[in-house]
């Protein structure tokens, strides 16, 4: 993962598209902490990420910058392929 990698984002922040071609009409995206595990997005608890659900990537909504990518993308909510 490069230090400057970014998400495409479009339709005034309504369309997110990682890196690895999964966007919000696919697979999609969840809450998530730093080290891409699923979080209930409370206040408090949720540090204001997302996760990939097709390759881990953690993203920080606030600029769209991917900060780590999670160990284990299936319990992020991914369906396996089939």
């Amino acid at each position: 993962m490069k230090e400057s990698e970014r998400i495409e984002v479009s339709n005034g922040g309504d369309h997110w598209e990682c890196l690895c071609g999964n966007h919000t009409m696919a697979s999609g995206f969840g809450t998530c902490d730093g080290n891409g595990a699923s979080v209930e997005p409370f206040e408090g608890i949720w540090e204001g990420l997302y996760a990939c659900h097709d390759c881990g990537r953690v993203i920080d909504q606030e600029n769209y910058t991917v900060i780590s990518k999670a160990e284990n993308v299936r319990s992020l909510g991914a369906t396996p392929s089939q």
